[in-house]
């Protein structure tokens, strides 16, 4: 056979020769090519443009206006890359050229890029990655990445035109650093900061928006000045249980959160959010069911936090301006309610004062019930500072005001308070002219509790007096202090003599408590006020007590007299006229008592005797002067 005759001449041909043979068949190494394209492996080379390959994805790295780059491969995706002669006319540009459509597109990143001549113009690298290192940016027009992550550290001499990162997730050790002030607006699609660092060296001019802002493990988003142009978080602010920071130095125009704040929960305080000056237009739409809009946060502004709006509640948090809290206006109130309730132990402070706040809902302590319950006794302050030289210990202050302050809603075991401390005195009423106010001293932390109110406000008329619980320290008649003369603290249910009325309030007194339930009285009360705006002007001595004399003619006159004793006549045509002197008194005493022109708390106030955990407070409305105040619906016709 032909094969086989083939074999055996093969064969024999090896046999005689079989040192040529090997020779001629030794195999030699060479360079096989794959699939037509070259591989990257180590260091490229300069050039002006380089593909890359990272996982079926290919990406372009480009140098554009001038400059070189050298890219290094170092695994899983990531690269280094460093660019050599850039100007602040170049642009590096990384674009994904094309992907294998079963594999999906690759993720790429940057472990470091180094700016050897310091200047660059813009980055241009909307799908790219940096975990790494980036040299410092001098001149830098445009800033535009897919995402900045890990350990990443950059920073910024001088602010971009334009500043647009996907996403930012910094571990401990990464920062993202703009030296002096950040003029472009800022936009991030997520911006967590797990231990990382973004700041701001001094002023923050463009607006900024986040789709979420989470900080964790120490993280902190700082701004050294002002935020002129807000804050706008479209998800929700979230501060873990480990800790973070969003610290502004100065002023914060605008912080508006679409979803809900949620801080890390701590007690004693700490702050989430942390403004230097002012906090201008605090807006929160979202809500938690069961934890409102703002939950287990602690807000602090140094001076003011104004036009406070929160849709659905605050829940176990602490809200504090140096000077003043102003609320902001909406159908539901300044702070809208969640279910029923708008205020949940929670403590809302104010150096000087609280105004122009309505509460939509309850305001509601569980700490009678449960001792143990997250948050804060539930306490709106006025006349109570943190003093940073005294170990940020809170001190009372001479002066609080609260006004134009209304609960549409109950209150339940919580406090409204102006300058009254709950500790360190025995509940007299500071001095008439309130000159030489009695200093309140600084307790151990946890200490105090307010005692049982038992005030009343005079209402119906003079002739027929009601007195009604007002639930405040003071009684309040014709819309004025009146004294209580009993030294035991006991509350009286007669009427005081008007007629002796100046003659009494130059008296020394003491308020009203109700020491039947609470026999040791120690609050310390200043000179302080809730809600004058709503108080009426009381009657004079001379609409109450003048006599009113009506004379008649002959002929068709009629005479009458209204309650004030001014007198009006009608007189018809008459040919011939005589005079009557006929004269009547009457007394001023059927005419209405006045009476506060608005309801403080609409609902009612309400203290729990039954399982009373001890040292918690009594419900009340705590000040000097609460001649403004009152507690239900508003009687109708005086």
């Amino acid at each position: 056979m032909i094969g086989n005759r083939f074999r055996r001449t093969v064969s024999a041909s090896r046999s005689a020769d079989s040192t040529e043979t090997r020779r001629r068949l030794k195999v030699h190494p060479a360079i096989e090519s794959l699939e037509g394209r070259q591989l990257l492996s180590g260091f490229t080379g300069l050039s002006a443009s380089r593909n890359v390959v990272v996982h079926g994805s290919v990406y372009n790295i480009s140098v554009t206006g001038g400059g070189f780059e050298a890219v290094r491969a170092e695994g899983r995706g990531q690269f280094n890359l460093s660019l050599f002669g850039t100007t602040s006319q170049s642009t590096v540009n990384v674009s994904l050229s094309s992907f294998r459509p079963r594999l999906g597109i690759a993720p790429i990143s940057f472990s470091g890029i180094q700016v050897r001549s310091g200047e660059l113009g813009k980055i241009n690298a909307g799908g790219a990655t940096i975990d790494g290192i980036v040299s410092p940016l001098s001149g830098l027009k445009s800033f535009n990445v897919g995402s900045i992550s890990g350990n990443a550290r950059l920073y910024f001499s001088s602010s971009p035109s334009t500043f647009n990162v996907g996403s930012i997730d910094l571990a401990s050790g990464g920062e993202i650093y703009v030296q002096g002030d950040l003029t472009a607006p800022l936009t991030v699609s997520s911006l967590t900061l797990n231990g990382g660092n973004f700041t701001i060296g001094q002023d923050a001019i463009g607006a900024m928006n986040f789709g979420s802002l989470t900080l964790e493990n120490g993280g902190v988003f700082s701004v050294g000045r002002n935020v002129t142009n807000g804050i706008t978080v479209n998800g929700n602010l979230s501060v873990s249980p480990s800790g973070g920071e969003l610290n502004v130095g100065g002023n914060l125009t605008g912080l508006t959160v679409d979803g809900v704040i949620q801080g890390k929960g701590t007690n004693p305080k700490s702050p989430d959010i942390n403004v230097g000056l002012n906090l201008v237009n605090l807006t929160v739409q979202g809500a938690t069911p069961n934890h409102g809009s703002i939950y287990g946060a602690d807000i602090e502004a140094g001076k003011n936090i104004t036009n406070l709006l929160v849709a659905h509640g605050i829940f176990d948090s602490f809200i504090y301006a140096g000077v003043e809290i102003t609320g902001g206006s909406s159908s539901t109130g300044s702070v809208g309610p969640d279910g029923a309730d708008s205020i949940v132990n929670s403590q809302i402070q104010a150096g000087v004062e609280i105004n122009q706040m309505t509460i939509g809902g309850n305001v509601r302590s569980t700490f009678v019930t449960n001792p143990n319950s997250p948050g804060y006794p539930t306490r709106i302050i006025a006349g109570e500072i943190i003093d940073p030289n005294m170990n940020n210990e809170d001190i009372w202050t001479n002066g609080g005001l609260i006004d134009n302050f209304q609960i549409l809603g109950a209150m339940y075991d919580s406090v409204i308070a102006a300058s009254v401390a709950p500790y360190g005195g025995n509940g007299s009423l500071p001095d008439i002219g309130y000159l030489k106010p009695t200093p309140a001293p600084n307790p151990p932390v946890g200490t105090g509790y307010y005692n049982a109110p038992n005030g009343y406000i005079e209402a119906g008329t003079f002739a027929d007096p009601q007195m009604l619980p007002n639930y405040t320290e003071t009684n309040v008649l014709n819309e004025t202090v009146a004294p209580v003369t009993d030294p035991s603290f006991k509350s009286t249910t007669t009427a005081i003599d008007l007629a002796t009325k100046k003659n009494i309030m130059s008296y020394n007194y003491n308020p009203a408590y109700n020491i039947s339930i609470d026999p040791n009285v120690h609050d310390t009360v200043m000179f302080g006020a809730i809600n004058p705006s709503f108080a009426s002007a009381p009657n004079t001595d001379i609409s109450l007590y003048s006599s009113a004399t009506n004379s008649s003619s002959s002929g068709n006159t009629n005479n009458t007299s209204n309650a004030n004793g001014s007198q009006t006549a009608s007189t018809g045509s008459s040919s011939s006229s005589s005079t009557q002197n006929n004269t009547t008194s009457t007394s001023s005493f059927a005419t209405p008592v006045p009476l506060p022109t608005k309801s403080t708390v609409v609902g009612g106030v309400f203290t729990t005797y039954n399982n009373r955990s001890p040292g918690t407070d009594y419900a009340g409305i705590y000040a000097a002067d609460t001649r403004g105040v009152f507690v239900g619906t508003l009687p109708s016709g005086g």
